[in-house]
């Protein structure tokens, strides 16, 4: 299993913290949490960045296939001023 966590709007938006899924790429990752918390809408993640071994990867890395047991990090970057 795959340990994803949610930071910034992710997590205030949909309260979610944290959710376990199958390995796969971030891509397949999103699908089965999008599948499992309907109230998401998969566009959530077009503007958030997946943290995987202490490197980001934005939306056109998210090909990139997290192994069985690791962890990621999804977060939306919020500016203001």
């Amino acid at each position: 299993m795959v340990k994803v966590t949610f930071y910034s709007l992710l997590r205030s938006n949909y309260n979610i913290k944290e959710e376990f899924v199958e390995p796969g790429s971030i891509n397949d990752i999103i699908d089965q949490i999008v599948k499992k918390h309907s109230n998401i809408e998969k566009s959530s993640f077009r503007y958030s960045v997946a943290i995987y071994k202490g490197k980001p990867i934005h939306h056109y890395g998210f090909n990139t296939i997290i192994e069985d047991g690791e962890d990621i990090i999804f977060t939306q970057f919020v500016g203001g001023g």
